[in-house]
């Protein structure tokens, strides 16, 4: 879904660092490492940001690089949490494309020629 919404503009790559139960700790140095090495203009990571080092690292991302952050995750945040994250849109899951699109342009990220708007309501 998010290849198609961002089209061909946009080079995604998709990596895990953890599971459900947070960022796992060992991966720390290879994320920062990649951020460090490659380009990019959006992080989206699905966390409940329960690890305060989940929540320094993504904080330091945001601090050198500026780029904005997505997070998703199945539940809810705490704003004290997301704050301290650098977390510029918090998404729940599930979630729409329509609220895919405005999470991404609410963080300036333009998306492909509105293919899919409307792609979620019911056909009439």
């Amino acid at each position: 879904m998010l290849s198609f919404i961002l089209g061909a503009q946009y080079d995604l790559r998709f990596f895990c660092f953890g599971d459900d139960d947070g960022f796992e700790l060992g991966h720390r140095d290879q994320l920062l490492r990649l951020v460090k090495e490659q380009r990019f203009d959006l992080v989206m990571v699905y966390s409940y940001l329960r690890l305060p080092e989940e929540r320094k690292v993504l904080a330091s991302i945001k601090a050198q690089y500026g780029k904005p952050i997505i997070v998703s995750n199945m539940g809810v945040l705490d704003p004290s949490e997301v704050h301290e994250a650098g977390v510029d849109v918090f998404l729940p899951m599930s979630f729409t494309v329509d609220d895919l699109r405005k999470a991404l342009a609410d963080c300036g990220v333009e998306t492909h020629n509105g293919a899919l708007r409307n792609h979620d309501k019911p056909l009439a």
